[in-house]
């Protein structure tokens, strides 16, 4: 998916513009979506990534797709203003690089911004091709590859066990993945500093969340 990315970005090098997407094809976009994340880069200089929030219909009704934090622009739909894509050095063409993306964009003073009134419509939900199981999998190898550590990651996972189904299984799932990833010494997608920022940038958010 990010491969097919960046042979698409490759023609965009030539041209002038300000901010770029990544989008899905299995989404319904709000009206006006890009004029209103046009708007957002505009009122905030510092604003690196944007997006809506992703809903799914469930017995009639469009609820939010909780995957991950509903402060995180989702994979299917991020708007990069073009000097932080450039910052980030693009996506990386790796499992997890939709949130390496986030973290350093972070890690180079950008901010992330999600917009709550607009709601983007998701026609399959997430897992319905790999499954919910192997999804998981993959979240704790990039855990790894984004140098979490195994604590952070544990924590990650435990959470992960308690609140989405299969219980437990996800939450072992993430575990494996990380420890998938460790056995197969697979390369790290940030480097040391990037890595220590990402850990204090979590272990923070951890405690903010316990605080609350």
């Amino acid at each position: 998916m990010v491969r097919a990315f960046n042979l698409g970005y490759q023609a965009l090098l030539e041209h002038d513009y300000d901010f770029l997407v990544k989008l899905d094809a299995d989404l319904e976009l709000p009206a006006d979506y890009f004029a209103l994340i046009a708007a957002m880069f505009a009122a905030d200089p510092k604003l690196g990534i944007a997006g809506g929030t992703i809903v799914i219909e469930r017995n009639g009704e469009w609820v939010y797709e909780h995957f991950s934090d509903e402060d995180h622009v989702k994979g299917a739909y991020k708007s990069y203003r073009r000097a932080c894509f450039e910052a980030i050095g693009g996506l990386k063409p790796s499992i997890g690089w939709d949130t390496a993306d986030e973290l350093l964009a972070r890690y180079h003073g950008w901010t992330i911004k999600v917009d709550t009134s607009l709601k983007v419509r998701h026609y399959r939900e997430l897992g319905a091709e790999t499954g919910s199981i192997k999804i998981r999998v993959k979240v704790g190898q990039g855990m790894y590859r984004l140098r979490y550590g195994f604590l952070i990651t544990l924590i990650s996972a435990i959470k992960a066990g308690y609140l989405n189904k299969p219980y437990i299984l996800t939450g072992l799932g993430v575990l494996w993945g990380w420890l998938k990833s460790w056995l197969n010494r697979d390369a790290f997608m940030v480097s040391e500093a990037e890595g220590r920022f990402i850990r204090n940038f979590r272990w923070e958010r951890m405690k903010g969340k316990l605080m609350c």
